[in-house]
């Protein structure tokens, strides 16, 4: 599930684990791009929205 990219947080509760921590320490190695991967999405949305406001990118209010 986690590496088909499902929250670990869904991915924790029906295994009974306290804590997320529980589930990644023990399933991490399955995720070995997993920090590659956020750092992509986090880039591809930097770049989708600049040229806007800081906080109101969801209305696409550009700066002049």
């Amino acid at each position: 599930m986690l590496a088909a990219g499902a929250d670990i947080k869904v991915v924790s509760e029906p295994l009974c684990h306290s804590s997320i921590r529980i589930t990644y320490d023990l399933y991490s190695h399955l995720l070995p791009t997993a920090q590659k991967d956020a750092a992509d999405r986090l880039e591809s949305l930097l770049k989708s929205n600049s040229g806007t406001k800081p906080g109101m990118s969801h209305l696409g209010a550009k700066i002049s």
